[in-house]
C-alpha cells in the first residue's frame, strides 16, 4: 500500500518540479535533458516557450524508465505510466488537459493489479475496485454521480 501511494505521490512531485523548471526560462523551446551522477538520463522533457509541451520521460539511476507521459500547454495530457526500479509497471493513468480522465490502474511491485478507478473531467466515477494479490476483488464500491448529488441539494 505504501509503495502504491509512493507511486501516486511521485506523479505529483514530478509535475511540481516540471513547473519550477519551466519557470526558470520562459522563452526556451526545445528539449531539456538532465543526467544522474553516473551519466544515465534523469529526465528528458520538451518545452514550448518555457512551458512543458510534449513527451516527458524520467529514469531511475540504473537507466530504467521511471515515468512516461505527455504535456499539452503545461498540463498533463494523455497517457501517463510509472514503473518500479525493476521495470515493472506500477501505474497507468490518463489525463485530459490536466484533469484525471479515463481508467486508472495501479499494480504492486510484483505486477498484480491492485486498484482500478475511472475518472471523468477530474471526478471519480463508476466503480472503485481494490484487488487482492491473487486477483480476486477485495473491495468494490459504486461512486456517486456528483451531478446527481449536487442536483438533490
Amino acid at each position: 500500500m505504501k509503495k502504491i501511494l509512493l507511486s501516486l505521490s511521485l506523479l505529483l512531485v514530478v509535475t511540481a518540479l516540471m513547473a519550477q523548471t519551466a519557470g526558470n526560462d520562459a522563452t526556451f523551446s526545445g528539449r531539456k535533458t538532465s543526467f544522474h551522477a553516473n551519466g544515465n538520463f534523469n529526465t528528458i522533457a520538451n518545452f514550448t516557450s518555457g512551458i512543458p509541451d510534449g513527451e516527458y520521460l524520467s529514469y531511475f539511476e540504473n537507466g530504467l524508465l521511471k515515468e512516461k507521459g505527455y504535456y499539452k500547454n503545461g498540463l498533463k495530457h494523455g497517457n501517463w505510466s510509472a514503473y518500479n526500479e525493476q521495470g515493472q509497471a506500477t501505474s497507468s493513468a490518463h489525463f485530459n488537459l490536466g484533469k484525471k480522465d479515463g481508467e486508472w490502474l495501479i499494480w504492486d511491485n510484483e505486477g498484480n493489479l491492485r486498484y482500478k478507478i475511472a475518472y471523468e473531467n477530474g471526478v471519480a466515477v463508476g466503480n472503485w475496485v481494490m484487488y487482492k494479490q491473487d486477483g480476486q476483488i477485495e473491495n468494490s464500491r459504486k461512486l456517486e454521480d456528483p451531478d446527481a448529488t449536487n442536483a438533490s441539494k
